[in-house]
């Protein structure tokens, strides 16, 4: 009897050993990596999503916050939906994303915007001067045309502006015409070719659609 109930104490220990490693390995699979990249220093917080208040998507409750990091940071999430924010900072506009983490670890690539402050303070004079040299060696009848002052956007890589033309009783030239560009490696490039009336997201899905929105309405 004596052997038996030890044999049984062996048994239930075993099992209840077995369910214990069980319930711990379902709760360490159930979490993932989350690498979050950013293009600049900026502060990142992770938030969980299911606690918003459900007004937008993108909506969250600020007592909800699991983590938060300066730059890239590995962050450890159980699966569920949750919201990355970078706040709006000195130079940066706020910037939310949506993700869901299920099954795998995941990466997220953030690239917050400039505020407009900084976009002004990016668009000097000589940038003016280079942009414009752009537009005069690609369309050389455009000394007939005003050029607006035009606008930076995200990180000031893209810059959008209207032409009028000068003579307005010319009623075949009076429309403003739209152009936009796009820097890489310093060097400007018209996107837009040639400048048009209402620029259309389907001929250029290149261009964020954002930018194409608000030239459009100017």
């Amino acid at each position: 009897m004596e052997l038996n109930r030890k044999k049984l104490v062996l048994v239930s220990t075993i099992f209840v050993a077995v369910i214990v490693l069980w319930f711990l390995y379902t709760i360490y699979s159930s979490y993932h990596r989350l690498h979050i990249t950013t293009t600049s220093n900026t502060l990142v917080r992770v938030y969980e999503a299911s606690r918003g208040d459900g007004s937008t998507e993108l909506s969250y409750d600020p007592d909800s916050l699991v983590g938060e990091a300066t730059g890239s940071k590995d962050f450890r999430l159980r699966d569920g939906r949750y919201i990355v924010v970078v706040p709006k900072q000195q130079d940066y506009k706020e910037l939310r994303k949506a993700i869901l983490i299920k099954g795998q670890d995941k990466t997220l690539k953030l690239e917050p915007e400039f505020s407009d402050e900084k976009l002004n303070k990016l668009l000097t004079p000589d940038e003016l001067a280079k942009i414009t040299a752009t537009l005069s060696a690609k369309y050389p009848r455009i000394r007939l045309y005003s050029i607006s002052p035009g606008k930076l956007y995200k990180q000031g890589q893209w810059y959008a502006t209207t032409l009028l033309y000068k003579d307005q009783s010319d009623i075949f030239n009076s429309d403003t015409l739209r152009v936009i560009l796009h820097k890489k490696d310093s060097v400007w490039n018209i996107v837009t070719d040639p400048p048009e009336i209402i620029i259309s997201k389907v001929v250029y899905p290149d261009i964020p659609g954002d930018i194409v929105d608000d030239i459009n309405d100017r």
